[in-house]
């Protein structure tokens, strides 16, 4: 992936990635209480949380990548997507695994 200098917000805006730091922090801080609460009141399965979660993370990151950096998104080859797509597979597994942890404690 290439960088393109001036392309992205953090050229203008050096706060940006403190910025996008903390909100990372508070997600990912947030996101066990919450999945904890919706499986303590309802009957969801732990898949299916897990598919809804990746899924708006996907469309999310998706839509920020083709407003920031849409020049390195299309400079990606296959090998890369690849690569990518497997460290992908491996968090969506890992969280279902974490999800029915979740579920089986109190």
């Amino acid at each position: 992936m290439r960088n393109h200098p001036g392309d992205s917000l953090t050229a203008s805006n050096p706060a940006m990635p403190l910025v996008c730091l903390v909100g990372v922090v508070v997600l990912l801080t947030s996101v066990t209480l919450v999945i904890k609460y919706v499986f303590q009141h309802s009957g969801a399965q732990p898949m299916a949380v897990a598919s809804v979660r990746i899924a708006v993370g996907f469309v999310l990151l998706c839509a920020i990548t083709l407003l920031w950096d849409w020049r390195g998104l299309l400079s990606l080859g296959t090998a890369d997507v690849l690569k990518l797509s497997l460290v992908g597979m491996l968090g969506v597994f890992s969280y279902a695994v974490a999800a029915c942890g979740l579920m089986r404690t109190r």
